[in-house]
Formats: structure tokens, C-alpha cells, sequence
């Protein structure tokens, strides 16, 4: 009974002692984890400005509490008089086990924290990334998502776009398109680019008319290249592409302008020749 009541008086003596420090710890604990909480809102504001992601946002909102709370409880241990070294050490080694492990989960993480930070491009965008081409539709913290012209959805690792050159072809209101001709070696090319020039010109949806070009550009054994390029504004490229790729072919083909021809090996060894196209 002696040394029961003698452990409760030590316990109760040592309580008293650390009564202040105790105090002091909870003090800490409780505004710390409150003013976490209200830094996490605070820093969310500032990053939602940034129209990320919901799934980025949800990922930053807890990231960042998480962050401070451990940094409360921490504190608040230190205070305690528990050494917080150990405890340190054995978080950053397990965080360096958990990073080797989903390193290319993290490095999607950098490279769309990276992404949502620099704004290289945004939603809406058309770019060209590697082989895929599209308009991007959703930057997410993993991945971007992209919607090609026969409606297909792509979705890209982020570590693989900022490892890569992206093409952004919508930064600039305006953009060059560029038609080639394939045209056998006996048209009148003068009156194949003054064609071409004419159907330009009357189109209303072209701009910088002066900065149009129309000219051979190479030549082969069998054909020459004849070059056009002309201007038009960002929202209008790919229907004046196809329209004006369709109504130089008409013309060409009501004026004469003929396409190259290619030799063909007949089955009885004789070699004669084949039409082709303007284009591939």
C-alpha cells in the first residue's frame, strides 16, 4: 500500500511540475491546429485563383493541412520535452521509401503542380504534344486530357508533356496555313498560282493579304511542289483549311491543271502510267 501511495505522489509531484509545460503544450496544440486551418484556407484562396483542377484542389487543401498540423503536433511535442528528432527522421524515412515507390505518381504530381502554376496552355487550347493532337479539354494533378478532331479522347501523363516540346497553337490570334500541290512538270504554273491566288483573295475569312505566299517550293522526277500559304484567325483554321484545300482541287481540275503521273509495271512486263492526286 506504501509504494502505491508513494508512485501516486511522485506522479502527482511530477504533474504539478509539468503542469506549466503541459498548459503551454495544449495552448499551442489548440491554436495551432485551429490557425492551420485557417492558413489551409487562406493559401487556397491565393491558389484558386489559378482555376485548378477540383481534383488538384482537394489535393492541395489537404496537403497543406496536413503539413501544418504536423508541424503543430510536433511543436507541441517539442514542448513536451519529447525529441522530435527521431520522429523526423523516421517520417523523411519513410516518405524517401514511399517516393521511390510511386515515383512516377509523384513525378505526375510535380509535373501538373508545375502545369497548373506556369499556365503553358489552358483548356480550350489546341496543341500538339509528341504525337497527339487536340484540344485540351480537363488539366488534372495526374493527367491532361485532350479531344483529337475525329472526337477522340486522349488522356496524357503529365510528366510526359513537361518532358517534352508542346506546340500551342492557340496563344497567337492568328495562324498560317499551309496547302502543298503535288502538279506534273507540263502545267502552266503561272496560272496555277494565280488560281490559287484568286481564291484567296476572295475569301473574306483571310487576313494579312500581303503575307500570302504562293510558290514552287521543291521539286522530284516526277512533280513539282507548288506551295500555299496564307493567314486567317485562330477559331477560323480548320474550316478554312478544308475549304480552301477543296476549291483550289476543283479549279485545278476545271482548268486543266493536271496532277503528276506515276509509271506502273503492267503484268506483262510493259510500263505505263497512273494519275495521281494533288495531295497524299
Amino acid at each position: 500500500m506504501e509504494n502505491k501511495l508513494s508512485f501516486f505522489e511522485s506522479m502527482w509531484k511530477y504533474f504539478i511540475e509539468k503542469l506549466p509545460d503541459l498548459t503551454f503544450a495544449l495552448i499551442i496544440f489548440i491554436v495551432g491546429w485551429i490557425l492551420a486551418k485557417y492558413l489551409t484556407k487562406l493559401i487556397m484562396r491565393i491558389i484558386e485563383k489559378s482555376r485548378i483542377d477540383t481534383a488538384a484542389e482537394y489535393f492541395f487543401r489537404s496537403f497543406i493541412l496536413v503539413v501544418f498540423r504536423m508541424l503543430v503536433i510536433l511543436i507541441t511535442l517539442s514542448q513536451l520535452g519529447v525529441d522530435v528528432t527521431t520522429i523526423i527522421t523516421a517520417v523523411g524515412a519513410a516518405t524517401i521509401t514511399v517516393g521511390l515507390a510511386l515515383q512516377d505518381t509523384l513525378g505526375n504530381i510535380a509535373s501538373g503542380i508545375l502545369l497548373i502554376f506556369t499556365h503553358p496552355f489552358k483548356e480550350g487550347d489546341y496543341l500538339k504534344i509528341g504525337d497527339d493532337e487536340g484540344t485540351v479539354t480537363k488539366i488534372a494533378l495526374f493527367s491532361t486530357h485532350i479531344n483529337t478532331l475525329d472526337n477522340k479522347n486522349i488522356i496524357i501523363p503529365n510528366r510526359n508533356i513537361t518532358s517534352k516540346s508542346v506546340v500551342n497553337f492557340s496563344t497567337n490570334e492568328e495562324r498560317r496555313i499551309e496547302l502543298a500541290y503535288r502538279l506534273s512538270y507540263d502545267n502552266d504554273f503561272p496560272k496555277a498560282k494565280s488560281i490559287a491566288r484568286n481564291i484567296i483573295k476572295k475569301e473574306p475569312l483571310t487576313v494579312r493579304e500581303n503575307d500570302m505566299v504562293i510558290g514552287i517550293f521543291g521539286q522530284s522526277d516526277i512533280y513539282v511542289t507548288l506551295d500555299v500559304k496564307f493567314w486567317c484567325k485562330n477559331q477560323d483554321y480548320w474550316d478554312l483549311y478544308y475549304k480552301i484545300q477543296e476549291q483550289i482541287n476543283t479549279a485545278f481540275e476545271e482548268n486543266g491543271i493536271k496532277a503528276p503521273y506515276y509509271p506502273v509495271v503492267n503484268k506483262d512486263g510493259t510500263i505505263s502510267q497512273r494519275e495521281g492526286t494533288y495531295v497524299d
